[in-house]
């Protein structure tokens, strides 16, 4: 069905094609076109031209003007895919759409100018300009703008797809990138398997938001809030593993703002770091994995150091340590006053576990009682609960402050103490008592003239010691001394003693010489007589 002037101007033996316009489908002699619109498929100043391509659809006022060898194209607009040639199976929609496509196939371009530049293939450019000034292949662009970061950009190649802007779902006014809202929102990314996934859902329909993992059948992951019905536990941030068919087990919990809680195997941590496990061997473990570092552990109070746990060739150090004891007092006690133990008080834990003793602040001089120099009160309020009474710590292993009263000589490092009758308060050991009981040693000098204040009208100081607990034997080393000493006269004895013999016998030979002499003597004068 040709109409128009030159319309199908050259067609021979061409079959099925309608051309309708001036000059419409002029060098049409293929098949199964259909070309609508002045100058559609015809190019100024090449009336020669022939299109050999078949099943072209080309609408609008020089639309597919640059058109020969290329197929089932669409063209709509003015000069729409005005720069096809041998391009094929293209849709280009709008005004200047795909003009300078040329040999570029398979794009689908729609709006004004979409693709306008392009020479590529296998794009798709949706919008006002999309792609205007894009180069090269199987690119999606959706935008109303010329621009080189639209809306919406992907990659046929690599599966790859882009959104510049904020992506609502169930929303015109995403708060975010992403937002997905509903009565019953949620997000799945399933495997090809269809078993391992990711999911953004409510667990049930009384709960908050999860993030749930899942590989298989064997269990799944749960990360979020979780009411477990505890006060305000509702805003608890928990990881659950979550078997199937069974209950959940809090891997990690972090509480509300309230309290800042966290907990690891424990569903309402009750500290700010609470560890719980069923396993027979260690809760926690901490591995410095680096050869030349010696630090394990920092402890800080207000931001300043406290102590740390070290190690080095092996050996691990606690710095600096105290080990105390738990004890209960009816005294009133000051931090390092000595106490004496009168017994066991009770044991923890319904009689399983640690003995707390019971003490008095000692007033007996080398008291062989005594436990330690009082510390603090234990202000845990659970233990106070479950005891009923004020538990007291008792330094009493590695160093700690002590009290203590002048008994007549000034205390220099190294120098042994011993409990004074002052209450509470220590003295050097100057070795008065047979059996002197020990209880610690003197880290900090005391010269009692620099010393002002008094007790009972006695100079006293709290020093820093290191505890000790062990027994001298003066009274043995008393008569060791006497002992050594009479050892020591019996052998001058015997040295005298040994020095008169020596003398003795240098006599003896001397009359021995003298006797033999007068033997001589008077067998010479035998001599003479018999001469005679």
């Amino acid at each position: 069905t040709f109409l128009g002037t030159n319309a199908g101007l050259y067609n021979v033996d061409g079959d099925y094609n309608t051309l309708i316009g001036f000059n419409a489908g002029r060098g049409v002699v293929s098949h199964f076109n259909t070309f609508l619109g002045e100058n559609s498929g015809y190019l100024w100043g090449d009336e020669g031209k022939l299109i050999t391509g078949s099943g072209n659809t080309i609408l609008g006022y020089y639309s597919g003007s640059a058109l020969t060898s290329g197929a089932y194209n669409v063209t709509v607009g003015y000069t729409a895919g005005y720069g096809i040639s041998t391009g094929a199976r293209n849709v280009v929609i709008g005004r200047n759409t795909g003009r300078l496509l040329g040999a570029g196939g398979n794009n689908v371009f729609l709006g004004y100018e979409a693709g306008y530049t392009t020479t590529g293939s296998g794009n798709v450019f949706l919008g006002y300009s999309a792609g205007r000034n894009a180069t090269g292949s199987n690119l999606l662009f959706i935008d109303n703008s010329i621009t080189s970061t639209p809306l919406i950009w992907g990659d046929f190649n690599s599966d790859i797809i882009n959104f510049n802007g904020s992506v609502g779902i169930g929303t015109t006014t995403p708060s975010g990138e992403l937002e997905i809202k509903g009565s019953s929102p949620n997000l799945e990314i399933t495997s090809t398997s269809g078993q391992a996934y990711m999911r953004i859902d409510k667990f049930n329909a009384s709960s908050n938001g999860w993030i749930e993992f899942q590989t298989g059948n064997i269990g799944r992951w749960l990360i979020g809030p979780y009411n477990t019905g505890g006060a305000s536990s509702s805003d608890n941030f928990r990881i659950i593993n979550w078997a199937n068919g069974g209950s959940g087990n809090n891997a990690f919990v972090i509480e509300n703002s309230t309290t800042n809680h966290v907990g690891i195997g424990v569903a309402d941590p009750a500290y700010r770091l609470h560890v719980r496990s069923t396993a027979v061997n260690y809760i926690a473990g901490f591995d410095l994995n680096n050869a030349s570092g010696t630090q394990l552990i920092r402890f800080m109070r207000q931001g300043s150091w406290t102590g740390n746990i070290t190690e080095s060739g092996g050996t691990v150090s606690y710095n600096a340590f105290t080990g105390s004891h738990l004890a209960t007092s009816k005294d009133e006690l000051e931090t390092g006053m000595l106490v004496s133990m009168s017994g066991v008080s009770f044991h923890m834990n319904d009689g399983k576990g640690e003995p707390v003793y019971d003490v008095t602040a000692s007033k007996l001089a080398n008291n062989p009682k005594i436990m330690g120099a009082y510390f603090h009160d234990m202000d845990d309020e659970e233990l106070i609960l479950e005891t009923g009474r004020k538990i007291k710590v008792i330094a009493a292993v590695g160093n700690g402050e002590m009290w203590v009263s002048d008994n007549g000589e000034d205390l220099e490092v190294g120098d042994y103490l011993i409990s004074s009758e002052i209450r509470g308060h220590a003295k050097k050991d100057k070795g008065e008592y047979d059996v002197a009981h020990i209880i610690g040693k003197v880290v900090e000098p005391v010269h009692w003239s620099d010393v002002d204040p008094t007790i009972d009208g006695v100079k006293h100081k709290r020093i820093s010691v290191f505890f000790e607990s062990f027994s001298i034997n003066h009274q043995a080393e008393k008569m060791t001394a006497v002992l050594m000493q009479a050892i020591k006269t019996q052998e001058n004895t015997i040295n005298e003693l040994s020095a008169k013999i020596s003398s003795l016998e240098s006599e003896n030979l001397k009359l021995l010489s003298m006797e033999a002499e007068l033997e001589e003597l008077k067998a010479l004068v035998y001599q003479v007589a018999n001469k005679e």
